[in-house]
């Protein structure tokens, strides 16, 4: 497994100050052809810049009300990701953040046919839930449905082709870049393994366990109403924006407001 892992080029999210995160990952995963993608802190974070520049939307959308700039900051970092990967020219491209842990419930190698099938633009290796539900493709894996499983972009798949489509339709950023995977599902192949092979210790692991959760994105906010934000909301309206062309039924949004 370790071996046929190897022939994907893996690019690891981790802000340079996660020492503690760096030096596990090259303790637990020195069979991954790894390279550190330095993460965008959200210390850094200039939304008006970004505006600006097209980069962020000026209202962001997401189902449980949460944004802030750790938030931003990690869609940027996943960007980076992609941007890098593309300028490889390596034909599979594997993302993970730098906090997931590999719980391999069964032999990926497995994997390699499956792959070969399916004209796939992201497979999902892991999400939130250790059970991933959809419709069943092969034996493994699963085209992926919005939501299920949880929502995460810490261990999925990408290609050539799919990392170009990435790029230009998340920008401007106005959804977190897992519910972006996940909201992309009805126009491309989007598929998941059945059962996470990989996952967050900082956030699945320990939140079932109950402790303190450890997630750079969720770190350093206020909550207004419940919803996980900070300083850049201006203001939040609730809504199921049947009238926004981002509108798909039975998907409702909050709508925050950007500070310019």
């Amino acid at each position: 497994i370790n071996r046929y892992m190897r022939n994907w080029k893996t690019y690891i999210i981790s802000l340079l100050n996660r020492t503690d995160r760096r030096s596990n990952i090259v303790s637990t995963m020195d069979w991954l052809d790894y390279t550190f993608i330095d993460a965008v802190p959200g210390s850094d974070i200039n939304v008006s810049k970004l505006i600006k520049a097209g980069v962020l939307n000026e209202s962001f959308y997401d189902p449980a009300g949460a944004v802030n700039k750790n938030i931003i900051g990690c869609s940027l970092s996943h960007i980076k990701a992609w941007v890098k990967f593309k300028e490889s020219g390596e034909s599979i491209g594997l993302i993970l953040e730098d906090d997931v842990v590999y719980t391999p419930s069964y032999n990926l190698e497995e994997l390699q046919p499956d792959l070969d099938k399916l004209d796939w633009d992201v497979i999902y290796l892991g999400k939130h839930e250790k059970y991933i539900t959809g419709l069943a493709e092969t034996k493994m894996v699963s085209r992926a449905l919005y939501g299920h499983g949880g929502w995460g972009a810490h261990a999925y798949l990408i290609n050539q082709t799919s990392v170009d489509k990435l790029i230009a339709k998340y920008q401007p950023i106005k959804l977190a870049v897992d519910v972006f995977i996940d909201h992309m599902t009805d126009e491309w192949n989007i598929f998941t393994v059945n059962q996470s092979q990989f996952r967050q210790a900082g956030y699945d692991i320990k939140r079932e366990a109950k402790p303190k959760l450890d997630s750079d994105t969720l770190l350093n906010i206020k909550h207004l109403t419940g919803m996980m934000v900070d300083e850049i909301v201006e203001s939040i309206e609730v809504s199921n924006y049947s009238d926004h062309k981002d509108h798909i039924p039975n998907r409702g949004w909050i709508k925050l407001n950007i500070k310019k």
